[in-house]
């Protein structure tokens, strides 16, 4: 059953997380302008529903459009995870002791930009509709798209005009079930599994380090 939670913890959570708003906005906007789309309007962070926004040009390709979607999806994940080997490989070559108070600081605040980060790497249900509004209008133009039976006969030629569409499918996929269990805290366990992943990495390069230093 999803968690119901008041508006007032709603915007203490995105207070307490927003630098990874802010990377998730600004995947969309770095995205759009790298794909010459013009930016109307953004807001990095606000207090209220959302926590940030981006209007640019509606790209004119399903690849543009999954672009903008996924990218913080994508940027979110790795800034978080190359952070957290950073902050893995500082640890491991110095003595706790030996930190400076200014150094404890700097780790802890790297361990939280990073966590903040993975927090909000989901796309937001604005983001899944645009791509899923994008790939229906490009199957209901496929003649025979939208014809019932006759409509298997169009998945060839579906597949031929828009392979991006198709192959995007899992990625799609994924992205549209964690959105959907967000609800019951699907972005928590996401966030705990890149730490996870990150350690598992750490143990695997540290002998490779270890020869190289």
């Amino acid at each position: 059953m999803p968690i119901s939670i008041p508006p007032w913890l709603s915007q203490l959570y995105y207070l307490l997380t927003a630098p990874g708003v802010v990377i998730h906005e600004l995947a969309h906007k770095h995205t759009a302008e790298d794909l010459g789309l013009a930016i109307a309007e953004y807001r990095l962070f606000k207090f209220g529903s959302p926590a940030g926004y981006v209007k640019h040009e509606t790209p004119r390709t399903y690849r543009g459009i999954l672009a903008v979607a996924a990218a913080p999806f994508l940027l979110n994940t790795m800034f978080a995870f190359s952070l957290y080997l950073a902050i893995g490989i500082s640890i491991h070559y110095t003595s706790l002791e030996s930190l400076s108070y200014l150094q404890i600081a700097l780790l802890c605040g790297g361990f939280w930009i990073a966590l903040s980060s993975s927090l909000h790497a989901f796309p937001s249900a604005q983001d899944i509709s645009n791509i899923n509004t994008a790939a229906k209008a490009r199957w209901a133009n496929t003649p025979l798209g939208s014809r019932g039976v006759l409509a298997i006969l169009a998945m060839p030629i579906f597949l031929l005009k828009h392979p991006s569409v198709v192959f995007s499918l899992p990625l799609v996929g994924v992205l549209l079930l964690l959105d959907r269990a967000r609800a019951i805290g699907s972005h928590f366990l996401f966030a705990g599994a890149v730490i996870a992943t990150a350690l598992y990495t750490l143990d695997i390069i540290y002998p490779f380090l270890a020869t190289a230093i």
